[in-house]
Order: C-alpha cells, then structure tokens, then sequence
C-alpha cells in the first residue's frame, strides 16, 4: 500500500534506518559535525563571557542567563569531546551519537 506513495531509495531507508549517503560521506558527515557543534560551543561560551559582562554573574538559585549559556556550552563542549574520541577510535561506519538518537 504504501509502496506506490515512498520512492525506492526512502522505503530502503525506513526498513534499514540509515541512508544511502551514510555508507558513502560518512566520515565527512561526522567532521562536519564535529565542526559545528565545537562552532556552536564556542558561540554559548562566547555568549556567556558577553552576558557575564554585561548582566548578573552566573546564579545557578536564579538560573539567569549566564547561567544557561554556561551550561549549553559546557554540554556541547562534553558533546565534542566524545565525538573527537568517536572519530578517533571508529570501529564502525555509524555515529554512535547519532544512532543513540535515532534510536528513540
């Protein structure tokens, strides 16, 4: 039934979970991830210096925004951290990250 309405490359997809793409670029992929998500760290820590300046120290009773920004930053930086040691100890093709999330 639903045959007629997925192409070929998406019903493969959906059965395997992953895409065709992935068995190609996938060390590409997860660098470039690995870059945005140190650039995204590195932008809320930025953010967090700029809001300590100019707004309340970081509170974590009032949970202001220095506060918050600290935090997305110290958890994209974790975030990258186990990326490099992913990268760097690849046993397999697939992000580990990234199945972790699809899994759900």
């Amino acid at each position: 039934m639903y045959e007629n309405m997925v192409s070929e490359s998406d019903m493969k997809m959906l059965i395997t979970g992953k895409h065709e793409s992935s068995e190609t670029n996938w060390l590409q992929r997860d660098w470039n991830l690995l870059f945005k998500t140190l650039l995204l760290s590195s932008l809320f820590y930025g953010a967090y210096l700029v809001s300590c300046e100019i707004f309340d120290p970081p509170s974590r009773r009032l949970c202001n925004f220095s506060f918050v920004m600290y935090h997305c930053s110290a958890v994209l930086a974790g975030m990258a951290t186990g990326m490099v040691q992913e990268l760097l100890l690849k046993q397999k093709q697939t992000n580990i990250l990234e199945d972790v999330i699809s899994y759900n």
